[in-house]
């Protein structure tokens, strides 16, 4: 029987395949050893592995260093942190001494002022001992040349301690030339200012 030129005749697409359609290619764990594309893909598998491990290994280096660059600082640090203290120690020592010195220094001024005033007011005495003694024997030794010997200033210097303290024991010696005292004013203890 011939087939009727009128009717539809069926299309390539609706034909059915002769075979089941191709699956999907599996993964890289699912491929077979004998695959072909498995040796390539563990090939890059290994690859990208040797990148990682080459990249934590050079960052584990890197860590290494920076790691030890800080201990030396801080090794350094610490030394420089000791070095300053020894100086801050060597500087409160020399300013604890200052300070000694300087109260030590304070006390022997103020012993050198009272001391300077002791001997300011014993010299005032004296000079006025001195000009007292000179008007009574103005006054009342007759023949006593004040004249030739002026009033002792005010300002004129005593004779220095060693002096005064290495003169003898007993009545002062008459200077040569001198009046010889009545007995009422030889009788008269005079004061001996000795050092204090």
């Amino acid at each position: 029987m011939m087939d009727d030129p009128a009717s539809p005749q069926p299309r390539p697409d609706d034909i059915a395949p002769a075979t089941d359609p191709v699956p999907p290619l599996p993964s890289n764990l699912d491929l077979p050893l004998d695959h072909p594309q498995a040796a390539k893909v563990l090939w890059v598998e290994l690859a990208l592995v040797r990148q990682q491990t080459q990249y934590l290994v050079e960052e584990l280096q890197l860590c290494q260093a920076t790691a030890e660059e800080q201990q030396n600082l801080i090794d350094r640090l610490a030394q420089e942190l000791e070095g300053a203290r020894q100086q801050v120690a060597e500087l409160e020592r020399q300013c604890t001494l200052q300070q000694q010195q300087c109260q030590a220094l304070e006390t022997e001024l103020h012993h050198q002022h009272t001391l300077q005033g002791q001997l300011e007011s014993r010299l005032y005495r004296q000079q006025q001992d001195n000009l007292q003694l000179r008007g009574l024997l103005y006054r009342y030794v007759p023949g006593t040349e004040l004249e030739n010997h002026p009033l002792v200033s005010p300002y004129s210097p005593i004779p220095p301690w060693p002096d005064v303290e290495a003169r003898p024991a007993g009545p002062v010696p008459k200077p040569p030339g001198s009046v010889p005292l009545s007995p009422a004013l030889a009788a008269v203890d005079l004061p001996r200012f000795l050092r204090p």
